[in-house]
């Protein structure tokens, strides 16, 4: 008959304190509620084409109209392109043309093939 011990790592249920899972849940809670603000504040017009999208009637035209109102004052504080100028960044940085796994220098450096090219050309 072997005894095997388990790990350090592993927390048994015993070892949790009550203030510890309170602590715990009051952080998920608090995060959940920053991530939130931070969608409803960077992404409204997300929020808006989700409230249009809403079948016909008065939810959709109540939603409609605090979205629109959301978003008018989010624009206002120039907050609604920040979502707009992200996503720009994150295409621009996909199609982008990276080096294959053959190039000596490219490999080397992991940089991009047009940075690649201008360095090799003294450009920088």
């Amino acid at each position: 008959m072997s005894t095997e011990t388990e790990p350090d790592y592993i927390v048994k249920p015993a070892e949790i304190s009550a203030e510890e899972t309170e602590r715990a849940r009051q952080l998920t809670i608090h995060s959940f509620i920053i991530g939130l603000l931070i969608v409803l504040m960077l992404n409204s017009g997300a929020i808006l084409d989700m409230a249009r999208a809403l079948p016909f009637g008065p939810l959709r035209e109540t939603g409609e109209a605090l979205a629109m109102t959301w978003h008018g004052r989010m624009e206002s504080y120039g907050l609604t392109g920040f979502h707009a100028r992200i996503e720009r960044r994150v295409q621009a940085f996909r199609e982008r043309r990276w080096p294959s796994q053959g190039g000596e220098a490219a490999q080397r450096d992991r940089l991009p093939v047009e940075l690649t090219e201008r360095i090799e050309h003294r450009e920088i």
